[in-house]
């Protein structure tokens, strides 16, 4: 049994493995509740969706890995470029956020208004 034969088998674990992370991020992000107060509230939702982005990110690079080899032909190797092509798109979402939330110029603040008076009411005299 050569190294190679062995692969197609890894593989499909792989993508099993993938395709579970995948799928568990969106599930935990759906069901999990909401916790903390104020501007934390919710930030555990988003924590378990990127943990498991990231899990999911990594198998993708190891099926990328694992597959390269293989007499798949072009369109088997571009399919299983897919699951790294994700976890980079996503990481590429994020940090094009993060840069156009430091580099973005908001519109300046509206000028306070007025001190709120009583009105003038002419004077019976």
């Amino acid at each position: 049994m050569s190294v190679k034969s062995g692969r197609p088998r890894l593989l499909q674990l792989l993508i099993v493995l993938w395709l579970a992370a995948y799928a568990a991020s969106f599930l935990q992000f759906a069901l999990t509740g909401l916790a903390g107060d104020g501007f934390t509230r919710g930030l555990n939702r988003v924590m378990a969706f990127l943990g498991w982005q990231i899990g999911a990110g990594l198998i993708g690079c190891a099926i990328w890995i694992a597959g390269r080899d293989l007499p798949l032909g072009r369109a088997g190797r571009w399919l299983l470029r897919i699951p790294a092509l994700l976890a980079l798109a996503l990481a590429t979402a994020i940090l094009a956020l993060v840069l156009w939330a430091r580099l973005a110029r908001p519109a300046p603040a509206p000028p306070e208004p007025a001190p709120v008076t009583m009105p003038v009411t002419p004077s019976d005299r």
